[in-house]
């Protein structure tokens, strides 16, 4: 989405923050389960918003019978959340990222999430062998299901290292479309990071709240 302002169910948006905030209040009125019908409003907003996916085309070949809400297991973690669905005429549901409507994933984005779940074996391997009683990084005491798994050296640094090893950057990792999401194209630099994740990674297991406060803090010295 380039080009601002846009109609989006008969509402002018002229900010990305305003089509933002406006996707974020009809997900917060999902009710926990099942699929949740939206209003005329709501639908006509969250499709023509779909319009703008980068796999608009892709995502509404089975047909379009309604929008609605329902959960979806995110790709990269066991987290499940409320997101945007086409409600096909068969019965299917196929999901959708308005985040994804507003501003696209670059490539550079798309190959670096591959590159994660191409690891997500191994990370999930760790947590469930995971015996720390307490936060890596702040001492706090870990409660089941709410651990994270935290790269001592950051993934992006990690993956760096791996691209200069490989000789090439994320620009020239390829990845396509599957099931689970987008994944490497090769698998010869699948198993290539694979290898390298497992020799050089170094995890921890931290409370949610110490995982994201560093890559808040992470972010801040990128911008710097």
């Amino acid at each position: 989405m380039e080009e601002l302002p846009v109609n989006l169910g008969g509402t002018v948006f002229r900010l990305k923050k305003d089509i933002a905030r406006r996707a974020r209040t009809i997900l917060s009125g999902y009710q926990g389960s099942g699929v949740q019908r939206l209003s005329p409003e709501e639908e006509d907003f969250a499709l023509d918003l779909l319009f703008y996916h980068p796999r608009a085309a892709s995502k509404l070949a089975g047909g379009v019978e309604a929008i609605v809400l329902s959960l979806a297991k995110q790709r990269t973690y066991t987290r499940t959340f409320a997101c945007f669905h086409v409600l096909t005429p068969s019965g299917e549901l196929v999901d959708f990222s308005w985040s994804k409507c507003v501003s696209p994933p670059s490539k550079q984005t798309q190959a670096k999430r591959a590159l994660r779940l191409a690891v997500q074996s191994q990370i999930l391997d760790f947590k469930a062998r995971n015996q720390a009683p307490s936060c890596a990084i702040s001492g706090e005491r870990l409660r089941r299901g709410r651990t994270h798994i935290d790269h001592v050296q950051r993934f992006e640094c990690l993956v760096q290292d791996w691209c200069k090893v490989e000789g090439v950057t994320l620009e020239d990792v390829e990845t396509v479309e599957a099931d689970v999401g987008r994944v490497l194209k090769s698998e010869r630099l699948k198993q290539s990071f694979r290898d390298y994740h497992a020799q050089h990674a170094q995890l921890r297991a931290t409370t949610a709240q110490a995982n994201l406060r560093r890559a808040r803090s992470w972010g801040k010295l990128l911008e710097t």
